[in-house]
């Protein structure tokens, strides 16, 4: 079980706020940077997805930092992931490409072309949570750091039940314009999918977080299935995301 950090229902304290500040002036050698995605990652109507989660995110990315080729990269994912985040269903499917071109357009100066480019293709792949074939082929490197990418964003099912109930809690909040029989059949894609999996997690390091994982999936599974009631089509919502 991972331990988390500060719990997701309380503010995050101040010194987890000033490291986080630290990293980005280390990450991008300048306070500009970090004014714009703090602004963002508070933009309504964010509940999970917050600073809150950037910082769960980079707890977990120190447990693996040794083992990645390409850390850059997989900071600049970290930080920018998430950076447009809209719940609308008409705005929800481009969330992760407008995430990546707006990575591109502030790092292009600031950090090396190739991981620009390899930071936006580890952006893009959590759409799906997906590494896929076409992950830049004949470089086994990338590829792995983009597993160890993806199962830092999902370490969060690995928590204790409570966190993750706080956690799908903040979700269900940040979608609060669809009813919980919209928002439910769209929101159980996400277990049910990641249950379906032969694996949650594809990196050695996050190999023992599986069985807890998997009892909170279904957990959740539980809970959304009670809540959708008689209604079994397609959500609105199309949240397919954790």
């Amino acid at each position: 079980m991972i331990a988390a950090i500060p719990h997701l229902d309380s503010t995050l304290p101040s010194d987890w706020l000033a490291q986080l500040h630290t990293r980005c002036l280390r990450d991008f050698d300048g306070d500009v940077l970090w004014r714009e995605l703090a602004d963002a990652y508070s933009a309504p109507p964010r509940g999970y997805h917050t600073l809150w989660h950037v910082a769960f995110m980079f707890a977990q990315y120190d447990r693996v930092a040794a083992r990645l080729a390409y850390p850059v990269a997989v900071r600049a994912a970290i930080w920018f992931h998430d950076f447009v985040y809209e719940t609308d269903a008409g705005a929800y499917s481009r969330n992760e490409s407008r995430s990546a071109d707006a990575m591109r357009r502030r790092c292009m100066d600031l950090l090396p072309a190739p991981e620009v480019e390899l930071a936006a293709a580890l952006i893009l792949a959590t759409k799906t949570h997906e590494p896929g074939p076409a992950f830049f082929p004949g470089d086994p490197a990338a590829y792995a750091d983009c597993e160890h990418f993806l199962d830092i964003d999902l370490a969060i099912f690995a928590c204790a039940p409570a966190q993750v109930r706080a956690f799908d809690d903040a979700v269900r909040d940040e979608f609060r314009q669809y009813a919980d029989g919209e928002f439910a059949a769209g929101r159980l894609r996400v277990p049910r999918a990641l249950l379906a999996r032969p694996r949650i997690y594809f990196s050695a390091a996050f190999e023992p977080c599986e069985p807890t994982a998997r009892a909170n999936l279904r957990r959740l599974i539980e809970r959304w299935e009670k809540r959708a009631g008689e209604r079994d089509g397609h959500a609105r919502s199309n949240h397919t995301r954790p």
